[in-house]
């Protein structure tokens, strides 16, 4: 059972009003992603061209850095709104296309491109915001909790897309999606309009974002959590944003439901780890829980390309989300802890920097896919993880100390 002490957190009246945001925020992803996937590889029937709307979907991260600088400048709160109306009026503007059966794989490529530039500019906002609302001492119950919070979108998100496209349609999910997103939008109006930390007098965004590398550099332990999160990117996130609906179809011969279940067992998997970080608190807070995560990750995912059938891949999918969760949960707990208040929106925008390798991780995993089948291609994945990662640790031995 958790600790009462893992749940302090939520005493702080807007960082459950932000926790329950994300849900929101999280829960519209998960299904978005499961239902593009899917319609995509529908349309197409091409391992490529799933690939390439996943990899679309984080073209847009080159831009955190400077979401970083904004975010350490304006009210961040505010900043979510904006970013929030931007995802309203997306949504409304795909569904349009849909409902009048003008809705082609060209214009969800763009739609998805400026699906993931609104989902970049969050990140680095939401993150910088999630610490700020609590005391020092609980920034990794908090980061935890709000994760365990996102991560049960990731089991239910999925779930969800499957039934809703087998019973009502796609356009039933993307309705659900749109009512959601304004949901969310009217919740971050509640929370209190505190300022941003704000720049130095005189700082231009070129030496904001200069000061940003530069405390980056500083630090090698920090290069290391940040070259670890370009692995993930590149080798781990594939399989949940490209190849899952292919593996899905081609291999385990299922459907959007079966589907669902899939993607829910990773998510069902990533809460449970994201608790069992809550319930440690500060006892996970030692670099060995950094690598051994990011190892375990990857082993689980040749183990899941290994072993094609229905029941073990929900078990396998479950211990590659707990990994999953466990990496990103620590890893962003160890930046955001080692940032100042005032440079923590420019450390995150960084840290969004290293997602533009699932762009190229995406877009690979489609090719081999096509050319040699998922099962090998994400052993491949997964070998190249487990060798990137020790290499990195290798390199800088305080990670794994």
């Amino acid at each position: 059972m958790i600790r009462i002490q893992a749940l302090n957190v939520l005493r702080y009246r807007d960082y459950r009003y932000l926790t329950i945001s994300s849900f929101l925020w999280f829960a519209i992803r998960w299904i978005e992603t499961i239902v593009i996937g899917w319609m995509v590889l529908e349309m197409t029937n091409s391992p490529f061209w799933v690939g390439l709307v996943g990899a679309v979907r984080f073209a847009g991260w080159a831009l955190t850095p400077l979401a970083g600088i904004v975010a350490d400048r304006i009210n961040r709160r505010n900043l979510l709104l904006y970013s929030q109306a931007l995802g309203v009026l997306l949504l409304a503007f795909l569904l349009v296309l849909l409902l009048a059966e003008m809705l082609e794989v060209w214009q969800i490529i763009v739609l998805t491109l400026f699906r993931g530039i609104n989902f970049a500019l969050d990140f680095p906002v939401r993150n910088a915001l999630l610490v700020d609302l609590v005391a020092p001492n609980e920034q990794l119950n908090a980061v935890s909790l709000n994760r365990a919070a996102t991560d049960v979108t990731a089991a239910l998100g999925p779930v969800t897309g499957g039934a809703l496209m087998v019973l009502l349609g796609y356009a039933g999910a993307f309705w659900l999606m749109l009512a959601l997103s304004i949901t969310n939008l009217v919740l971050l109006l509640f929370m209190d309009d505190s300022p941003a930390p704000g720049a130095k007098g005189g700082e231009t965004l070129w030496s904001s974002l200069k000061e940003g590398f530069q405390v980056c550099r500083s630090d090698n332990a920090i290069m290391g959590v940040l070259g670890l999160a370009c692995v993930a990117n590149m080798f781990g996130f594939p399989l949940i944003h490209a190849l899952l609906p292919v593996f899905a179809k081609q291999v385990l011969s299922v459907g959007p439901a079966e589907l669902g279940l899939l993607a829910g067992a990773m998510g069902t998997g990533a809460f449970v780890g994201s608790l069992l970080l809550a319930w440690k608190g500060s006892r996970a807070e030692g670099n060995s829980f950094i690598w051994a995560s990011f190892l375990f990750w990857f082993v689980t995912i040749i183990l899941f390309a290994m072993i094609p059938y229905f029941g073990f891949s929900l078990l396998l999918l479950m211990a590659i989300g707990s990994g999953q969760a466990v990496a990103m949960v620590t890893t962003t707990t160890y930046l955001l802890h080692r940032a100042t208040p005032e440079m923590r929106g420019r450390v995150m925008g960084i840290r969004g920097l290293a997602i533009i390798p699932l762009f190229l991780g995406n877009l690979a995993g489609g090719a081999l896919t096509g050319w040699l089948g998922a099962p090998t291609a994400l052993v491949i994945f997964g070998a190249a993880g487990i060798l990137s990662t020790v290499a990195i640790c290798l390199r800088l031995p305080s990670l794994y100390r």
